[in-house]
């Protein structure tokens, strides 16, 4: 098995938006899960060349898996 980060790269979302189908998500991964992450404010990429990323949609949040590819983790 192999160990991803996947980093959640979406508009901010309102404050009174539903996240319910958040945790069915990582409940269905199960012991995929390594770690759910974290929410990030205001997140940027850093890039080789030391520039950074700074858009509408900047990083917004990350989590771990482990999977035998990279598919494993689509719903």
């Amino acid at each position: 098995m192999k160990k991803f980060l996947l980093l959640y790269q979406r508009p901010a979302t309102a404050p009174d938006a539903s996240h319910e189908r958040w945790p069915q998500w990582f409940h269905k991964l199960g012991d995929q899960m390594v770690d759910r992450g974290l929410l990030m404010a205001h997140g940027h990429s850093l890039r080789g060349d030391g520039s950074t990323g700074d858009s509408a949609t900047s990083l917004n949040g990350f989590s771990i898996i482990q999977a035998g590819d990279r598919a494993a983790h689509r719903g």
